[in-house]
């Protein structure tokens, strides 16, 4: 949950990373990303992450290069070499983590383990490594999305809806930055209508000469917040290219990402199946609401692990998405370790955690050794009723 949470920022990043004194709406804001992108050719700051959610609490500071290569991908998208290294974090294991990508090739390097991961960028991408993650807590695995988020407001925007209040608030100085403070949050009427990684309160502190944000905070009540503060930033200054093509450290083990990558996918295979298949491949009785909100079954997917089977289903119609889990067995990803409102599910004890506005939710129990979850862009209310009609 909380890498969505922390795709959406880096995504804001580059939403405002463009913004002028001009009036911000919500028409205008992935204009606003392209010439941000467009402007900002190489990025060097040391920055501090602050973050809590129902999975984990902690923060990492890292010192962060980034850089256009001058060259596109196959969707004509920049590509971008970078470098990363926490310098401290709660978790000690993962002072020290490093990644280096040229834009083709790259490596993460864990101290803890002596191991360092090498392949090409997309490899990295693909594993899911090399970025920060909160969603599991230790290792730093994990991808920022912001492509996604790019196309989700890009969906809002194309719905004509003005979903999102965005007010300049005003100036303050912050870490000796001169900054514009601006709140942006959701419209109560269009929430249901708004992906559920909007359904957000965010502060975002602008300075005035390259409109890069130097701090943020962002709240999604029960399901977490998230804090971000620029320590220093330096904007197109420079890079030198030897920054991107460092080596990893002397003596420690090597491990092929495609290896790796092959490895997870025979370890833990995901199929695609009909609801039927599904119920006769679970190896569990596997249930389906009578209750779906107007919705329709879009997806269903089994994922088999060591200590656990999981399966997924999505539904989605014209302003709803909202996934039913059943996992039987230990899948992490399937529990809740903390927060929320304790409340009653088909006469057990559940846990609803509520976003901005109590749209956005999750909601998990467990009968028997089967754990249940419930997450969209619904409310509790909503939540309960496709529970209950569990059949």
């Amino acid at each position: 949950m909380f890498k969505r949470m922390w795709s959406l920022m880096l995504a804001l990043t580059m939403v405002l990373a463009g913004c002028g004194q001009e009036a911000i709406t919500a028409e205008n804001i992935v204009t606003k990303i392209r010439e941000g992108q467009a402007n900002t050719n190489d990025v060097h700051a040391v920055m501090r992450v602050d973050y809590s959610s129902d999975q984990a609490t902690g923060f990492i500071k890292a010192e962060v290069w980034s850089s256009k290569t001058g060259n596109k991908d196959a969707d004509g998208n920049e590509i971008k070499a970078f470098r990363a290294k926490i310098l401290d974090a709660n978790d000690a294991n993962m002072v020290g983590v490093e990644v280096v990508s040229d834009g083709t090739q790259g490596w993460l390097y864990e101290p803890a383990e002596n191991k360092v991961y090498v392949g090409t960028a997309a490899e990295l991408s693909q594993s899911q490594m090399g970025q920060p993650d909160q969603e599991q807590g230790q290792g730093g695995r994990g991808r920022m999305d912001q492509t996604a988020m790019l196309g989700q407001l890009q969906s809002v925007v194309e719905k004509g809806l003005d979903a999102l209040t965005i007010t300049i608030l005003g100036e303050e100085k912050v870490a000796g930055f001169d900054t514009y403070k601006v709140s942006i949050a959701p419209k109560a009427d269009t929430q249901q209508q708004l992906p559920i990684d909007l359904l957000v309160d965010i502060n975002v502190w602008l300075e005035d000469s390259n409109w890069m944000p130097v701090k943020f905070v962002l709240d999604a009540k029960d399901m977490g917040n998230v804090s971000f503060a620029a320590e220093t930033l330096e904007v197109n200054k420079g890079i030198d290219k030897a920054v991107f093509s460092a080596q990893p450290p002397a003596g420690a083990e090597v491990v092929k990402i495609a290896d790796m990558i092959k490895e997870m996918e025979q370890a833990a295979p995901t199929t695609d199946l009909t609801l039927d298949q599904a119920k006769t491949q679970a190896g569990f009785s596997l249930l389906a609401p009578s209750e779906t909100l107007g919705t329709n079954l879009s997806d269903v997917q089994l994922l088999k692990l060591a200590k656990a089977t999981t399966v997924i289903q999505t539904y989605a119609g014209a302003d709803l998405e909202w996934t039913l889990v059943q996992a039987k067995g230990d899948d992490p990803d399937a529990k809740i370790e903390r927060g929320g409102t304790q409340v009653t599910v088909r006469g057990v004890q559940g846990t609803l955690i509520e976003g901005r506005g109590n749209v956005g939710v999750v909601l998990t129990w467990q009968e028997a050794d089967v754990t249940f979850v419930i997450t969209g862009n619904i409310d509790g209310e909503q939540a309960t009723k496709i529970a209950e009609s569990l059949k």
